[in-house]
Order: structure tokens, then C-alpha cells, then sequence
């Protein structure tokens, strides 16, 4: 007969007395002897003999309670709550974290590590341990990130600028917002999420805890103890509840397996057995509601799951009181689900529940403290409240350091959050700063073939594609791309992740086809992995269609769009900010074909459950505003495009301050209707705004900057003052032939344009140089059709015949 010895302490260690003379000790003093740390063994250790060969559980807080003899004769087979803990020691009080995924923050959880989209900072998402049943959910994240999907938000889309021909309109620009992650969340950060999936913003899935002290100076667990022994007389109890107890072990394994059918039902026969034989206001049975609950919450079965929840919630108050641990891990568990069903103000609540019994239990310097800061944290990226998000994840962080020290995964999830919160206030610098922190800790736990390696390589990838680093971007999610194929394989989700942030890069690369080849085969997989009813897939099918559209097959981007649609709608209702994105979406092709009226439909729709939604000042309810005002700036109407464009500056300064892109943005857009309406000192004002921030974000030789020097030509032309628009034109052409090459079209237009004010200023031969050098451009562009082709044609030939009257 063999001794187990497990003492539960306030720190949520599980530790294991091997030793005879020290367990004599223990049991003379009542005191607690540490044996085993829980921060670097996960599992109790070691085994002795006693010479009554009596199996003993321990209860111990910071001394120990009571120790009652269970069995003699199948010990091995019983378990209290205790011995439970002793066959599961993640139930403990341990800080275990699943990392669910961002839409791309992950849709299964909380915590999120950066999918990082081009377009978006994500839901972005967290770590990809395996939940397991002991541990409950942790909300694991969502999103970053969460992928390089093409969203605005949660990948905080960097905006694509679309410039509406730079031309004599001056060259307004909406935004592209076609989501690509996040994720995140997705939590996220992703995912949601990832966005999970979402993404792919970590989360806390962790253990169920079943602590050893319910109730106040632990009269009620000996109440429960006395019971247990009371049923244990029986041997006919004995054997079902060991009969109980294999279906628990051996739904464990199938859980790890990913087998959640078979493991639920081996999780519900183990119900069955409790209820009979130890009533319904045991912690076994507790146990059991858990572990269903959880494995229904893998299988997305979420009502069922929180009933499940909902019945253990029941019983801890009953048997722990409001104000106890056990109490608040269900309050979170609950709270997993519902942010899983997107209703994330009623997860809110109990986030918040939980987090005031912990800290009024734990204290604020406790790693179930700094789950629930962290796991509110992913809720409020989810709710796109990044400063708040920010702000709850640097105190998770800041606890996890003190209590776990900086070589703990938990340490690496809340600085992988913490740089997603600083991403989305796009301070990239520190955000890659945290990011490394991760990577450091990831490497020296896990080593570098590990999937939360990979993970800290994808978020690093994100920060490098938003400082435009794209070479080094595309090196590390090709890390983390070979990582995912050798552990996970080609059919997870992680993987599709992988491939849809190598296409993102491809595609802000104009490489097209590379681009579509990457995107479809994440949707291969999120087909396989995720069902045609997931949010994964719908991001898969929006970043199709961003690459269709790019290549100006508009009729197959829409339908790219609308499955799209069609999905979130099926998944989150419609009235989700992913639902607005979608009609975004659609509405930036139907701008694209000239169809004015269904675009301005669209943009309407999504504006709509923007304000209801994020309210009246969102960087995307701006958004909407500005890509309104673009359709009114077609359709030359333009005091109405005025306003629109007027309510996305307010907002943008008031959210982003005067340095921002987004901001440039608007001012440039603004710029652009005053030179429509003639009013070229107020449009010059603002462009050369615009060119300021440009400059000071990008530098000089940058596409943007060349296009501000473009645009401040125009308005100079207009004015009739052809020396400095020459000048501006000029710089234009160093930049774009710097940055673009030289044979490109934007190149040629420069060329022209120059001729054209040559033209003006009677320069004829120099002029025609210039449109010379735009035509040979433009030919090899486009080819004879073009209509530059025939214009510049035109021009050349009224220029010999100027010449000649000189």
C-alpha cells in the first residue's frame, strides 16, 4: 500500500510528502512542508509506505486542517476532492493558460496574440497550449493580432489609401478596409479572437479550480469529508465510483486527443455514477459539471456548456459561500462562455465578479488576480477599448512578474498582450519590445520548435509589416510557418493563420497571384479544421475577395464578400462590428465600379452599426464617415462631402491626435473637395498638413510623401503659379523613381504633368522631352490603347507645331 500525502495551500500549491519521518513531522506540528514547487513540477512526486497502508488526504491552508483516512483497501481507486486533485493536478491552484485564438484573436477564448493583418493590429491572439478539461476555460485569446486579415480594428487596419486617379481631382482617398486577421481574440488579441479562432490579444484557460477549503475555517469540507466516508462505507459505492473515476481518467485522454464526442460521453456516464452515490452537493460532482462544461465549450456547444457552468456556480455557493475562490473561477468560466456567444457586456459582469471575490480573497498580488485583469483586458480589445485593454493586461503583467518571475509562460502571454495594447496605439517600437521579451521566454521554456515560439514570431512579424519592414516580416511568419507545419501539421488553424499572414505580405507587395495562392489555401484548412460556419472562414473568403478586387475581378470579389457576409451574419447576428466590415467591403467594389448609389447602401449600413455599436467617436465609425464623404466627392456633391469628411477629421484628432496617418488622411481628403470647390488657399492649407505628418511618420522618400508633393502641385497649378508647382512636381518624380522605380505608371504621370506646366510656361521642347519620357512608360504599361497613349500623342504633336511657329 502506498502513501499519498497532498497538502492544498493558499498558493494553490499541490505538494506531495514522500518521506515517512517528514510526514510524521507534518502531522505532529500541523504544519505545511513544501516539498515539491508547483513552478517547475506539475505533477505530485514521489510515493511511501506507512505501516497502517492507509491512504491519507491532507486539507491544508497556511496549516493544515484536517487529515482523513479514505480507504484502505482500493485507495488507489478513491478519491475525495483532494485525491481528485492528486489524478488532476491542473484543478489546482495553478496558473494554467490555454491560448485561445483571435479571430484571428481567438474565437475560443481570451487571450490573443497578434494575427497581425495588413490592415489590421489583431485580434491579434495567444498561446496555443492545449486546454485541458481539468483546467476549465481560461479564455484564451482571442486575436491579436490575430491574422494578417485584412480588418480595420482589431487588426487596426493600417488604412489603404485608394487614391482616386491623383490626378486633376487632386486625389481623394478612402479606405480600402477590406479585413484581412485580431488577432486576436481575440482574444485576440485574438481572434475572435484564434477570433479565432480570432488574434490568433492570451487568455487565461486554465484549471477549474476545486479547492480544499470550501467554506470558512473548513467546516463544510468537513462536513463533506465525513459525507464522503459515509458513502465510502459501502463497497458497492466504492466500485461505482471507481467505475466513475476511470471514465474521468479515461475521457482525459480522449479529451487530449481532441476526441470531444467520446470524451463527453465517458464525462457524463462519471456524472451519472456521482449524483447517485455522493448527491448533488459534492465536489466531485462539481468536478464533473466542470469538465462537461469545458468539453462542451471545445465543442462550441455554448448553451450546453453553461449550464453546465451555471450548476457548478450553483453548488459553490451553496456549499463555499459568494466570497471564495471556487466561486470565482466559475463566475469566469461562465464568463468564457458568454464572451464565446459574443455577449461580451454580460461577460463583463462576470469577469468583474470574479475578479472582486479574487482580489478580495487572493489579494492583488495573486496569479488568479492577474487572470481575471488579463482576461478583461481581451474583452475590452474584443470591445476595441484598447486603452482600457492596455491598462488591465500591464497589471496582469506586472503581477505575473512578481509572483511567477520573468522565465514564465504566463509572463510571456501578458507581454505578448501588452504589445498588442501598444500596437493598437501603434507604438510599434515598444510593442516590439515586449514582443522579444515573449520570444526570450518562449525559447528558453519551450525551446525553438514549440508552438508558442511560433507564436512570438508571427506577433514579431506584425510589428516589423507596420514599421514596413516587409523582408523581415515575411522572415519571421516563415518561421512561424515552418514551426506550424512541423508540430501542427497542414490541417489547424494556426497554420492557415500562417499562410494568410504570408499572403497579406504578398499582397502589400502587389504580388498578386503569390497573395491568392496563400489565401486560399488558409481557407482550404479553416474548411477542414473549422466547418463552413466559422469566422475563420469568413476572414478566409474576405481575403480572397481583397485580392480579386486587386486584380479587378469585382464580380468575384463581391461574391468572395458576400459568403463573407453571409457567415458573420450566421455567426454573430447583425449587428457585429465584423458584419459593418463586411459591408465595407462590398462597398469599396461597388466605389471601385463607379456604382455610386449602392456603394453609398453599403457604407450607410455599416456607418449604422458603427454608431450603434462603438459610438459616435471610433477611429471606424470615422472611417465610414470619410469613405461617405468619397461617394458625395464623385458624385460632385460637394458640401455634403465636405461634412462627411469634416465629422472624420473631428473624430480622428480627438481619437488620434494631429500626427496621426488617418488624420492625413482627412486632411487630405478635405483638401481635395476645397480644390474642387476653387478654394485653393484653404485646400493648400491642408495638404501641406498632410505633407507634414507624412514626412515626419515616413520620411522623404516614401510613396505617401511623394503623392502630398503630387497633390500641392495640382493646387499650385491652379493658382496659376507654375514655378512652384514645377518644383513640387519635381520633388514628386525623385521621390517615385526612388521608391517605385523607373518604370512606373505613377512615374510617367509625373512626367506628364511636368510637360504640361512646361507647356504653360512655353518651354516646348523641354515639355516634350517629358511627355516623350511619359509615353514610352505608358506603352510598356499599358499598351497602345491607353488613353494616356493618345493624349500624350496629341500633346507631342501640338508641341513640334509650337515649336515651329517659334
Amino acid at each position: 500500500m502506498t502513501l499519498k500525502i497532498i497538502t492544498i495551500a493558499d498558493d494553490g500549491g499541490v505538494y506531495d510528502i514522500s518521506n515517512k519521518e517528514e510526514l510524521k513531522d507534518l502531522l505532529e506540528s500541523l504544519e505545511t512542508k513544501y516539498l515539491v514547487n508547483t513552478e517547475t513540477k506539475r505533477r505530485v512526486l514521489g510515493y511511501a509506505s506507512l505501516v497502517d497502508g492507509g491512504t491519507y488526504a491532507v486539507k491544508a491552508s497556511s496549516t493544515i486542517i484536517a487529515a482523513n483516512v479514505v480507504s484502505s483497501s482500493i485507495a488507489d481507486q478513491q478519491e475525495t476532492s483532494h485525491a481528485a486533485a492528486a489524478r488532476h493536478p491542473m484543478l489546482l491552484n495553478q496558473p494554467q493558460e490555454d491560448a485561445p485564438k483571435t479571430n484571428q484573436i481567438k474565437s475560443d477564448g481570451d487571450d490573443y496574440a497578434v494575427k497581425a493583418s495588413s490592415n489590421a493590429i489583431a485580434r491579434n491572439e495567444v498561446s496555443t497550449n492545449t486546454i485541458s478539461p481539468q483546467q476549465g476555460i481560461s479564455d484564451a485569446a482571442a486575436a491579436h493580432p490575430s491574422t494578417l486579415l485584412n480588418q480595420p480594428q482589431e487588426d487596426e487596419p493600417k488604412t489603404k489609401q485608394i487614391k482616386s486617379d491623383l490626378g486633376d481631382d487632386g486625389g481623394h482617398e478612402y479606405d480600402d478596409d477590406a479585413n484581412k486577421k485580431r488577432p486576436a481574440d481575440e482574444s485576440t488579441i485574438n481572434n475572435e479572437a484564434k477570433r479565432k479562432k480570432r488574434q490568433k490579444a492570451t487568455n487565461d484557460d486554465r484549471k477549474i479550480i476545486v479547492s480544499s477549503d470550501c467554506g470558512d475555517g473548513g467546516e463544510e469540507m468537513m462536513t463533506n469529508n465525513e459525507m464522503t466516508e459515509q458513502h465510502l462505507d459501502e463497497p458497492q459505492n466504492e466500485i461505482q465510483l471507481s467505475k466513475a473515476n476511470k471514465f474521468m481518467g479515461d475521457g482525459d485522454v480522449l479529451y487530449h486527443q481532441g476526441k470531444y464526442a467520446a470524451t463527453l460521453n465517458l464525462y457524463q456516464k462519471a456524472l451519472e455514477i456521482r449524483l447517485e452515490v455522493l448527491g448533488d452537493r459534492h465536489q466531485n460532482v462539481v468536478l464533473s459539471y466542470t469538465y462537461l462544461g469545458t468539453c462542451l465549450w471545445r465543442m462550441k456547444r455554448y448553451d450546453e456548456s453553461l449550464r453546465n457552468y451555471q450548476k457548478a456556480l450553483q453548488i459553490h455557493l451553496e456549499i463555499c459561500g459568494s466570497v471564495h475562490a471556487d466561486t470565482a473561477q466559475s463566475y469566469h468560466n461562465i464568463g468564457v462562455v458568454l464572451k464565446s456567444q459574443n455577449k461580451l457586456d454580460e461577460a463583463l459582469k462576470n469577469y468583474e465578479k470574479a475578479l472582486d471575490i479574487r482580489r478580495s480573497v487572493r489579494g492583488n498580488r495573486h496569479v488568479d488576480t492577474a487572470q481575471s485583469y488579463n482576461s478583461i483586458g481581451v474583452l475590452f480589445h474584443n470591445q476595441k477599448r484598447y486603452d482600457e485593454a492596455l491598462e488591465m493586461h500591464q497589471k496582469a503583467l506586472a503581477i505575473r512578474l512578481e509572483v511567477c518571475g520573468n522565465r514564465h509562460l504566463d509572463t510571456a502571454k501578458s507581454y505578448n498582450n501588452v504589445g498588442i495594447g501598444l500596437c493598437n496605439q501603434k507604438k510599434y517600437d515598444e510593442a516590439m519590445t515586449n514582443y522579444r521579451k515573449a520570444l526570450e521566454i518562449h525559447l528558453a521554456v519551450c525551446g525553438a520548435r514549440h508552438v508558442d515560439t511560433a507564436e512570438s514570431y508571427n506577433n514579431i512579424g506584425f510589428v516589423f509589416y507596420h514599421q514596413n519592414r516587409v523582408d523581415e516580416a515575411m522572415k519571421m511568419h516563415e518561421k512561424a510557418l515552418d514551426i506550424r507545419l512541423e508540430i501542427l501539421g497542414n490541417r489547424h488553424e494556426d497554420t492557415a493563420e500562417s499562410y494568410n499572414n504570408i499572403g497579406d505580405i504578398f499582397y502589400d507587395q502587389k504580388n498578386y497571384y503569390e497573395a491568392l495562392t496563400n489565401h486560399q489555401k488558409a481557407l482550404g484548412i479553416s474548411f477542414t479544421v473549422c466547418g463552413t460556419r466559422n469566422a475563420d472562414i469568413a476572414q478566409s473568403y474576405n481575403n480572397i475577395g481583397i485580392n480579386l478586387g486587386k486584380k479587378k475581378k469585382y464580380d468575384e470579389a463581391i461574391k468572395n464578400y458576400r459568403k463573407a457576409l453571409g457567415i458573420r451574419l450566421a455567426v454573430y447576428g447583425d449587428r457585429h462590428v465584423d458584419i459593418a466590415q463586411s459591408y465595407m467591403d462590398i462597398a469599396v467594389i461597388f466605389h471601385k465600379k463607379r456604382l455610386h448609389d449602392e456603394a453609398m447602401e453599403y457604407y450607410r449600413k455599416a456607418l449604422d452599426i458603427r454608431l450603434e455599436v462603438l459610438g459616435g467617436s471610433h477611429v471606424e465609425t470615422a472611417q465610414s464617415y470619410n469613405n461617405i464623404g468619397c461617394v458625395f466627392h464623385r458624385k460632385e456633391l460637394y458640401d455634403e462631402a465636405f461634412r462627411n469628411y469634416r465629422k472624420a477629421l473631428d473624430i480622428r484628432m480627438e481619437v488620434l491626435g494631429d500626427s496621426s496617418l488617418q488624420t492625413a488622411q482627412s486632411y487630405n481628403n478635405i483638401g481635395c473637395v476645397l480644390t474642387s470647390q476653387q478654394k485653393y488657399d484653404e485646400a493648400l492649407t491642408n495638404h501641406q498638413k498632410v505633407l507634414a505628418i507624412r514626412l515626419g511618420v515616413f520620411g522623404n522618400h516614401h510613396e505617401f510623401t511623394a503623392n502630398s508633393y503630387f497633390i500641392i502641385g495640382i493646387v499650385y497649378e491652379k493658382q496659376v503659379k507654375y514655378k512652384e508647382a514645377l518644383k513640387m512636381f519635381r520633388q514628386a518624380l525623385d521621390t517615385r523613381m526612388k521608391v517605385l522605380g523607373n518604370r512606373h505608371q505613377d512615374v510617367a504621370t509625373t512626367y506628364k504633368r511636368i510637360g504640361e506646366v512646361l507647356t504653360k510656361l512655353n518651354k516646348h521642347v523641354k515639355a516634350n522631352v517629358m511627355y516623350e519620357l511619359a509615353l514610352d512608360i505608358f506603352l510598356e504599361v499599358h499598351g497602345e490603347n491607353h488613353r494616356h497613349v493618345a493624349y500624350l500623342r496629341k500633346k507631342m504633336a501640338n508641341g513640334l507645331k509650337l515649336q515651329c511657329q517659334h
